[in-house]
């Protein structure tokens, strides 16, 4: 059976837009790698969640809160998941339009990485690698090797900061003040 979808390294290849997520980070990376000496950029939070995101938002889930249901219980019960859902795509679309991406009147390939979990425990070395597989061969090095390094500082920040609230729940666990924590007995005396 032909591979219809092509190779991972092949659409990997064909990205254009690579954006970054560090979820404990006030920024993302866009690294834009439209032109053959790639650009990256600093997206902060406050530009993607400004005041119209937030209106976006307010009057999408009015909407969606008040639509009538032939199954109101099960409508509310998914109440969570419809705003998880908004919130993603009114967030991509904040992104988006923030980078002026079709500004040629072509949409470009966008792909989004969330930096977290096993992404985080990969040494600098692997991290390079893989981050230098998702560039295309032409792509310039020198600019390739600069992106990679703002990425694994970007991570090492981001590992910082889980590491830092992990401590401060570790604390608040032993000292009897988190609810992610409990004991098997306590001590009333």
């Amino acid at each position: 059976m032909p591979n219809e979808f092509g190779d991972q390294d092949d659409i990997s290849k064909e990205v254009d837009v690579h954006i970054c997520v560090f979820p404990h980070l006030p920024n993302i990376l866009v690294v834009d790698l439209r032109n053959n000496i790639p650009s990256s950029r600093l997206l902060s939070s406050s530009e993607i969640f400004d005041a119209e995101f937030f209106e976006k938002v307010e009057q999408s889930f009015k909407q969606s809160l008040y639509a009538k249901s032939p199954y109101p219980f099960l409508h509310m019960m998914n109440v969570p998941i419809i705003v998880y859902e908004m919130t993603r795509e009114m967030g991509l679309s904040s992104i988006l339009k923030r980078l002026h991406l079709n500004s040629d009147g072509q949409e470009p390939q966008v792909a989004i990485t969330i930096i977290h979990g096993d992404l985080l425990s990969l040494s600098e070395s692997q991290l390079t690698d893989a981050f230098t597989s998702m560039f295309s061969d032409e792509v310039d090095t020198d600019a390739v090797s600069d992106i990679i390094h703002e990425i694994n500082d970007l991570i090492s920040k981001e590992k910082e900061i889980i590491h830092r609230i992990g401590q401060q729940e570790l604390l608040g666990a032993l000292q009897n003040k988190s609810s992610n924590f409990f004991t098997i007995w306590d001590s009333q005396s």
